[in-house]
């Protein structure tokens, strides 16, 4: 089942780790809370300095859809997500 974009809460620093970003989607049954780590941002989509935040939000779409597709080859028992380089890599 794919994941879409929870619109009940926003992206946001997980304060946690230091540079992650935290964004919840849902599976329309349940919140499943993803995170991706500012250096995986940087290798996906280019290290122009900026805040993770914003880089996060001008490739949304494209981290949300690989997000979705890790959810549909995994299982995520805590509803917990974290993605890797892998999860962009072609064919993922």
């Amino acid at each position: 089942m794919p994941l879409e974009r929870y619109t009940h809460g926003a992206p946001h620093h997980d304060a946690a780790t230091e540079g992650a970003i935290r964004f919840p989607m849902t599976n329309g049954q349940r919140v499943i809370a993803c995170e991706i780590e500012a250096e995986v941002l940087r290798q996906q989509f280019g290290d122009d300095g900026g805040d993770p935040l914003d880089v996060f939000l001008r490739h949304r779409a494209a981290i949300e859809a690989a997000a979705s597709r890790a959810y549909d080859r995994g299982s995520f028992p805590n509803d917990l997500m974290e993605l890797t380089a892998n999860d962009f890599a072609p064919g993922a």
